[in-house]
């Protein structure tokens, strides 16, 4: 709401500045100090990571799966009204993310912890998208690609931990494919990423040679 009212429909590269501020208030904080305090509390009942990971949804890991579908939900409207860059492919991200986070509420009986973790890592890596379009350099775009692709990597080990758990066999195979599909669609993401950074290699290389000559 404070993002609209500031910035109304004003846009930076194609996305309104409103998703930026939304964007980096729910990745970066919103979502970490709900899973935060949900640790803790785990924490200070006596349960070990994997325990907490291993039960049903709380009010925290509910809370976060809300979070994010109330989000993307947002994102895709104000950014469809507002801007005709809206790219197909921030759309396919956002509908593959809801509908997980859409089956996960509906179809797991445990592994609440490992769903709600593979839904915050993977925000907070996405918040460097973000910054890298706020504060665009060499150093920020190589941040940017290690905090992206090493959530993803990690958010995948606790989607398969959380399908292990999954007892019923459409479920698995649903949860599955949607999640190999988005982490295709991130890593196509990152595979651009990587080819921005061997550019600026190159090009900083090439300004040395013509300097030197």
């Amino acid at each position: 709401m404070l993002g609209g009212l500031y910035w109304g429909a004003q846009c930076h590269k194609g996305y309104t500045k409103r998703s930026y501020f939304v964007g980096t208030v729910h990745e970066g904080f919103a979502l970490p100090a709900v899973l935060a305090i949900g640790l803790a509390e785990s924490s200070g009942s006596g349960l070990s990571f994997r325990e907490w990971a291993e039960e049903p949804f709380s009010t925290y890991t509910e809370t976060i799966h809300i979070m994010l579908i109330a989000y993307l939900v947002g994102d895709i409207i104000a950014n469809l009204r507002a801007s005709p860059e809206f790219g197909t492919s921030l759309l396919v991200h956002h509908a593959l993310s809801i509908s997980i986070a859409v089956l996960s509420l509906a179809g797991i009986q445990a592994g609440a912890g490992y769903a709600a973790m593979a839904i915050v890592l993977p925000e907070l890596g996405s918040l460097w998208l973000n910054i890298a379009d706020v504060w665009p350099s060499p150093p920020v775009f190589l941040l940017r690609f290690f905090f992206y692709t090493s959530s993803r990597i990690v958010s995948a080990y606790f989607a398969y931990e959380l399908v292990l758990l999954m007892t019923d066999l459409t479920s698995q195979i649903i949860l599955t494919s949607l999640t190999m599909l988005l982490l295709v669609h991130n890593g196509r993401v990152a595979h651009h990423m990587g080819k921005r950074i061997f550019k600026d290699l190159r090009d900083k290389q090439q300004t040395k040679v013509a300097k030197s000559k």
